[in-house]
């Protein structure tokens, strides 16, 4: 069992650096608005986030095995039993790091491309002759949310 957890979890952490770099190839693409590539990786971020939650199934049953649940805490009050415990406990330290990383620079992707999407949406609002104001009278970027002096308005 303990040999289980262990092979599981570092096939996991395979998969979360893995993800990792896809993750930030992904930010890259993003910045440089490159669809195709973006369309490219979708494919394979999508099988690396089912891999790592097939293989957190696969902890979790072997923790529920042992009347234990399906948490890092528990992992650690097993791994305590284990010929080698300390190295499952920094191996699950890891995989539960990496996929913090992970989730951060997701979130990172999801604000540019919601960048991305408001600043298409504009332009598609001047090509479509909806009124978006450009630029105010002193040349300057218009701003929507920007206080102006009354006189101004």
């Amino acid at each position: 069992m303990y040999g289980q957890l262990l092979s599981n979890l570092q096939a996991d952490e395979q998969h979360a650096l893995e993800l990792q770099a896809l993750l930030l190839r992904e930010q890259d693409a993003l910045k440089d608005r490159q669809l195709e590539a973006l369309q490219d990786q979708l494919a394979s971020k999508q099988s690396l986030l089912k891999q790592l939650e097939d293989g957190s199934h696969a902890r979790s049953q072997l923790l529920q095995s042992q009347g234990l649940p399906a948490s890092l805490n528990s992992l650690k009050q097993l791994a305590k039993n284990a010929p080698q415990g300390d190295a499952l406990i920094a191996l699950a330290c890891r995989v539960d790091e990496l996929l913090h990383t992970c989730r951060a620079i997701n979130e990172v992707n999801g604000r540019l491309m919601r960048a991305n999407q408001n600043s298409i949406s504009q332009l598609l609002g001047v090509l479509r002759g909806q009124d978006t104001p450009l630029y105010n009278r002193y040349g300057n970027n218009a701003g929507i949310a920007r206080n102006r002096p009354l006189s101004s308005a």
